[in-house]
């Protein structure tokens, strides 16, 4: 139901937004649409989040939490293609918008016709598929259920605060926040200013580095899976490895991209989308890992982490923007400064990662 409310409320404002606009003349007004906006969207992953741990057993979590990830980044990469032909067409800037809020409301429908909460309240499936989910996602005996709705007051911060694995995922949440951040808002501009790529060619390159994590979201999940359902390792070791090399290896690469020099631009490119790729196996590790520490509580705590993470979304544009000094044609040095910034808050969330991270159900989860 709260995916449902979501997608019904960004349909209405998408389908406000143009009329606002066009009424007032103020861009006040348009900022002030935007919060109720950007509220909204805040709302969905933790949803998904509930969604994902009430109905996931252990061994099939993460590939579904990937599908369900993948599919909004996806979204995201064809948004940024079809909006520049629809401002550019016959049908106008105010299209972009529309066009949103049909998706948001078809979407919404299409969800509350199909989709339950929870397999405790679904009429299709049967009582030994719900048995099986129920006792594979709580397994403690007396473990609290997906389906309670504990009040914010009634959670026990006092342990979520002094967890270890909760602060690991902070870290790390942080840290992979950073970096994409980094590759959204500054990769484009690079291409263009630093390896002379026109600008059209610059946006279709830049769509390279998001496509190729994408795949890698995909693939990781069913990989995930097959390791878990074979034993090969335990939840904690793969989250881990998964992290560690969705953190360190990107991290090492940029490093690479700031350590060579006379590097030709193809293979400057290569590096970056490398990079970016390798950071969608943190999908795999901490995006996933508030359900492993918690089901019943994992939509609250994937909102804690994700507002310290919204703070590097916040910052990062204006460290770098810092670093580099004059927007219209930094040095090659400075760019260098972004990138190595960027490796080395990677890095460190790795470490921290690594040192910190557990898969295992908490026991005030």
């Amino acid at each position: 139901m709260q995916v449902f409310v979501c997608m019904m409320l960004l349909s209405a404002l998408h389908t406000a937004l143009p009329f606002v606009v066009r009424e007032s003349g103020s861009p006040k007004v348009l900022y002030l649409l935007m919060v109720p906006l950007g509220i909204t969207q805040a709302l969905l992953n933790p949803s998904l989040h509930k969604l994902i741990a009430s109905w996931s057993p252990v061994n099939e979590r993460t590939r579904v939490h990937n599908s369900i990830y993948a599919g909004q980044n996806a979204g995201k990469m064809v948004s940024s293609l079809t909006s520049a032909f629809i401002v550019t067409s016959v049908l106008g800037w105010h299209w972009v918008f529309w066009s949103n809020a049909i998706l948001c409301g078809a979407f919404g429908l299409l969800w509350i016709a199909n989709v339950s909460d929870s397999p405790a309240v679904d009429p299709r499936i049967s009582g030994a598929e719900r048995d099986h989910i129920r006792l594979s996602v709580y397994a403690d005996a007396g473990a609290p259920s997906a389906e309670e709705h504990p009040s914010f007051f009634s959670l026990p911060w006092r342990d979520i605060v002094a967890s270890v694995p909760f602060w690991a995922i902070v870290v790390n949440h942080f840290a992979y926040d950073w970096g994409s951040q980094t590759a959204a808002s500054w990769v484009p501009q690079w291409l263009n200013q630093a390896l002379d790529f026109d600008l059209k060619e610059a946006g279709l390159r830049a769509m390279l580095p998001q496509l190729a994590s994408f795949i890698v979201v995909v693939l990781s999940g069913p990989l995930a899976l097959r390791v878990l359902e074979r034993r090969i390792v335990s939840v904690t070791t793969l989250r881990k490895a998964f992290q560690a090399m969705g953190l360190l290896i990107p991290g090492g690469l940029l490093l690479l991209l700031c350590w060579l020099d006379n590097i030709t631009r193809d293979a400057a490119l290569g590096l970056v989308v490398a990079s970016v790729a390798c950071g969608g196996l943190t999908y795999s590790g901490h995006h996933v890992n508030h359900i492993d520490l918690s089901p019943t509580y994992a939509p609250i705590l994937y909102g804690a982490t994700n507002t310290v993470a919204n703070v590097a979304s916040i910052v990062s544009p204006i460290v770098n923007g810092w670093l580099l000094g004059s927007l219209d044609r930094p040095d090659p040095a400075s760019w260098h400064k972004v990138f190595l910034l960027s490796a080395v808050v990677q890095c460190v969330g790795g470490v921290v990662w690594l040192v910190a991270a557990s898969g295992r159900k908490q026991p005030w989860g």
